[in-house]
């Protein structure tokens, strides 16, 4: 069977998610708390890089936005809890609920997405990742 055949045989492909442990999130609430994450696409990978620029090209802003994408459970777009943390924006809860543990939440985020970076780009911010074929590709 060819990779074609394969691939109509597969149907539609989900999105590769995660659980991760949140410090922060634990700290707050007094007790062992996760998020569940999942892969960005490069279209939303683009998001970022452009709304970034646009806000000053910070790399906590890029992390932010990443992580706005990637975060799942908590809803970052629920209106209430919005609200409750009087802020107005999902980018805006994210850094109430995160703080600096954005950055190895949106590091989780590109992993599973199959953007690698390196340390050096992270601290430059997220315009500077270059996507790379992730490592786990082989010709299987």
């Amino acid at each position: 069977m060819n990779l074609v055949e394969k691939l109509m045989r597969a149907g539609e492909m989900e999105k590769e998610t995660a659980t991760l442990r949140s410090q922060h999130l634990s700290n707050l609430l007094g007790e062992e708390t996760s998020i569940t994450i999942r892969e960005v696409t490069g279209r939303q990978l683009s998001a970022v890089h452009e709304r970034a620029k646009g806000e000053g090209d910070s790399a906590y802003e890029s992390t932010l936005l990443c992580c706005m994408f990637g975060v799942i459970e908590p809803d970052l777009k629920n209106e209430k809890l919005q609200e409750h943390f009087k802020v107005t924006t999902p980018k805006d809860l994210c850094e109430k609920l995160f703080s600096a543990e954005a950055y190895p939440i949106a590091e989780k985020i590109l992993e599973l997405s199959g953007a690698t970076s390196n340390e050096e780009m992270v601290k430059n911010g997220f315009t500077k990742i270059q996507t790379q074929m992730p490592p786990t590709c082989s010709s299987n």
